[in-house]
């Protein structure tokens, strides 16, 4: 689970090479077809004209923002 119910997906910012599809919140049956192509077209091209893949970037969370699961919990926005 991800603080903002949004996925990782994308480089690990320094680790080259090394990419990650993660936090899919119970939703990567559904979601892991498209999350795949995204994820291809990333490390293929750097990038994807399918969807904005700047969203799902791995640094978008300050480093020890969330030291545990119920701080992620607590975090997470209601779900609709």
């Amino acid at each position: 689970m991800t603080p903002d119910r949004t996925f990782l997906a994308g480089p690990v910012p320094g680790a080259d090479g090394l990419y990650v599809i993660a936090g899919d919140n119970e939703m990567g049956v559904t979601h892991g077809p498209g999350l795949g192509r995204l994820m291809a077209e990333v490390i293929d091209a750097g990038g994807s004209d399918w969807v904005d893949a700047s969203r799902y970037r791995l640094d978008r969370f300050e480093p020890g923002a969330f030291p545990d699961e119920k701080a992620v919990a607590a975090a997470m926005p209601a779900r609709r």
